[in-house]
């Protein structure tokens, strides 16, 4: 079931927008398949992978950069959430430059909150309920195939 998304050498740096469009699929299939766990996590993931490859760093497996990478995104995130709270209609961030940055920043958010809402079991004050956490995770999904790759497929 998984053979025809895989790459011969997926981080082989040409090679990267391909393996980011094939995650892409498979956490099309993870939500096919109602894995829901599987899906919202690896969207976490593949949204660092998608800014790492903006951001141009040469391996997006290192856990060092994936941290620092995930400390810009987490923060400019937070820029946004606050910006849009304030509804201020031009956030000054980093990551917007990107084409689809803002919308990526936003699906961050919203991947943030049900992901966090489904790995820790609704152990959280006002916990969402099963329907709704899979409608989000629909959501995601159909932001994350709007979102271009860079150097790849849109």
């Amino acid at each position: 079931r998984f053979e025809p998304l895989g790459l011969a050498d997926p981080l082989e740096s040409e090679n990267l927008p391909a393996a980011l469009q094939r995650q892409r699929l498979l956490i099309q299939r993870y939500a096919d398949w109602e894995l829901w766990v599987q899906a919202v996590t690896l969207a976490r993931e593949w949204l660092v992978s998608w800014f790492m490859l903006h951001l141009e760093y040469e391996t997006l497996t290192a856990k060092t950069a994936r941290e620092q990478a995930t400390e810009r995104i987490n923060s400019e995130a937070n820029s946004l959430r606050m910006a849009d709270q304030r509804g201020d209609p031009t956030p000054r961030l980093g990551l917007e430059k990107y084409t689809g940055g803002l919308e990526a920043l936003r699906l961050w958010n919203a991947t943030t909150d049900v992901r966090n809402d489904i790995d820790h079991a609704g152990m959280r004050e006002d916990p969402r309920d099963p329907r709704s956490l899979i409608q989000n995770v629909e959501k995601i999904i159909q932001g994350i195939h709007t979102l271009p790759i860079p150097g790849g497929a849109p």
